[in-house]
């Protein structure tokens, strides 16, 4: 049986880890260019090369150590090349090393059934089969896991989900190899060729449970996020509808006032005259941001955030052309601005110079788009990942939706939207399409 696991060409499998890696580092956030990115890969692929293919003749007792080296090393590499948590590199990883443990089992098994069985032995056939296979392969892996890590690594992948993939990866590797070590069971084989027919089919059962697994997950938080987003959604509104009455309130204040002008103007005590006159006052201060936008649902959500602002000593500033939003529906001004100013107004409140906490709001057109900017002062440099802030909160599975549901709501006019961090400003640049002829949605 030693003169199977001899017949393993190393340098295959340490390609195959390469490439899988690969796979990886273009689906995740990257931390350096391009090509120091590929620099690196490739001295990773050097260093793989070197380490299985010396290692190729040892005892079959240190063969299992040796591949775990050889799994370290692709943690390191996604480690140095992304910019991702350490339970998103570790998930990589194991569904790399799987990967590269199917994608080189098949390519042995075919090429010993097209060549290696009949005596052919030709170095440009074994390259060609490398290129072809490894590329396929690996290709449809890279489109299948695209669509998925994308929106895991947006979240942060769970310890749970990081042990389930480690369990997996550490099964399936166990039993595809179990020939080597126990030959001659119901369940392994003594025979050269099939033992990778067994290896490769359990390989490739463990590729499809994983991205079953990965599927399931998938399907899983889309409905925590559409969840998430409607409740967000009708929060945003909730508050629209308070802000709205409060108005509404004001309004009847202020056209009661001329009443109350009639009354003092009567009021012959002087006392009690001027303790009216400070009780309106007071009144007239408490509820002074009456704000005309042009939009009466702006307005609404302006003067409430402001409110909350001025409890917190924050400076909120606006420059706003209402009208412009006229053709926006009601639930996606709430939610574009509500959640960015609750954003806002958030970050501001752990500002500790008080002199610092700035909000400014400016909505304007230019060349037929409009322009909507939210900015606030930020002492520090929020990380931002998918053009959307990570954020510190000890719960990230259940944050991070103001900003994705302002996306979805721009994303409904054609708009984009652009997060940035600059000179100590964290700002949202959102441009829309300005519709023609008065068009709505």
């Amino acid at each position: 049986m030693e003169l199977v696991y001899q017949d393993i060409p190393r340098i295959h499998t340490a390609i195959a880890e390469w490439g899988s890696c690969i796979v990886f580092i273009l689906i995740l956030n990257k931390k350096y260019n391009s090509f120091l990115t590929g620099t690196i890969t490739l001295i990773f692929l050097v260093i793989q090369c070197l380490l299985l293919s010396m290692t190729g003749s040892v005892s079959l007792c240190l063969w299992f150590p040796i591949m775990m080296v050889a799994a370290a090393n692709m943690f390191i590499l996604l480690r140095i090349c992304c910019n991702e948590k350490l339970t998103v590199i570790t998930y990589c990883t194991a569904g790399a090393f799987l990967i590269s443990e199917f994608t080189a089992s098949l390519e042995w098994l075919l090429y010993y059934y097209i060549a290696y069985s009949r005596g052919i032995s030709i170095q440009l056939l074994k390259i060609i089969m490398i290129l072809v296979i490894y590329s396929g392969v690996l290709f449809c892996i890279y489109k299948l896991e695209k669509s998925v890590l994308k929106r895991r690594s947006e979240l942060a992948i769970s310890k749970k989900e990081m042990f389930s993939v480690l369990l997996l990866v550490l099964v399936v590797f166990v039993f595809s190899n179990l020939s080597f070590v126990y030959p001659n069971t119901p369940f392994t084989s003594i025979s050269f060729y099939e033992v990778f027919k067994l290896r490769t089919l359990i390989d490739f059962a463990g590729v499809i449970i994983l991205l079953a697994f990965q599927i399931h997950m998938k399907e899983i938080i889309v409905v925590t996020e559409l969840n998430a987003l409607n409740v967000t959604l009708r929060n945003q509104y909730t508050q629209y509808m308070q802000y709205q009455e409060r108005i509404e309130m004001i309004s009847i204040m202020y056209h009661d006032l001329k009443h109350q002008i009639i009354g003092l103007r009567a009021e012959e005590d002087e006392k009690k005259r001027l303790i009216w006159l400070d009780n309106l006052d007071n009144e007239i201060e408490k509820n002074k941001n009456f704000i005309v936008t042009g939009n009466k649902v702006l307005d609404a959500i302006l003067d409430g955030k402001i409110l909350v602002a001025r409890k917190h000593g924050i400076e909120l500033t606006y420059v706003v052309d209402g009208k412009l939003l006229d053709f926006m529906h009601v639930m996606d001004i709430c939610t574009i601005f509500g959640n960015a100013l609750d954003n806002a107004i958030e970050a501001e409140v752990f500002e500790a110079d008080r002199s610092q906490r700035l909000i400014h709001v400016s909505v304007s057109s230019k060349n037929e788009f409009i322009f909507i900017k939210i900015e606030n002062y930020c002492s520090y440099q929020p990380q931002i990942i998918n053009g959307l802030i990570n954020t510190t909160k000890t719960d990230p599975a259940n944050h991070g939706y103001g900003l994705k549901s302002i996306r979805l709501s721009i994303e409904k006019y054609s708009g984009v939207m652009r997060v940035s961090t600059k000179n100590n400003w964290f700002t949202i640049n959102i441009m829309i399409p300005q519709p023609i002829g008065g068009e709505s949605y």
